[in-house]
């Protein structure tokens, strides 16, 4: 008798212990978290032209995106061998002067087929464009996250005029 009254002070403990776990659960699933990413409702983009950062789709209401290649001239192209110290990187390039409307400057970072590795998240922007002398600066920024020496970078860009 005294083995069965054991046994179901056990079972009760076993039911409560089981009970506060599954409250502790759904308590710990339905509670408030920090979720940093996923409840964002707008992403920002930096406009090279303006240099400002403002939501994408801001962007897109203000025509700050090329979305016809009608009317556009090719006044440069080019690969800028990005090489120097610190976490920005920066090289001047030269295209057609040009006075009969906007430039619309756009780069992309490039490894050459024969390095095959990638030495971390550059960002590629311009600066200082002379659409009249035909000149600008290409930058990349590793946005502080890294800094040395840098030589194996590339930068493929295409400037274009637009009428």
């Amino acid at each position: 008798m005294k083995l069965k009254h054991r046994l179901s002070n056990y079972g009760y403990i076993f039911l409560i212990l089981a009970i506060l776990v599954v409250v502790g659960g759904i308590a710990t699933y339905t509670s408030p978290t920090p979720n940093p990413g996923h409840g964002g409702d707008a992403i920002l983009i930096r406009i090279n032209q303006i240099g400002e950062e403002k939501p994408l789709q801001q962007a897109i209401d203000e025509g700050n995106f090329v979305t016809s290649f009608e009317n556009l001239v090719v006044l440069g192209a080019g690969i800028a061998h990005m090489t120097g110290e610190g976490h920005v990187i920066c090289k001047q390039i030269s295209f057609h002067p040009w006075s009969s409307g906007e430039v619309i400057p756009i780069g992309v970072l490039y490894y050459p087929p024969n390095i095959g590795y990638d030495w971390g998240h550059w960002n590629v922007y311009f600066k200082e464009v002379n659409k009249h002398v035909g000149t600008a600066i290409v930058c990349i920024d590793s946005g502080g996250d890294w800094s040395g020496t840098v030589g194996a970078e590339h930068v493929a860009y295409v400037i274009y005029g637009k009428t």
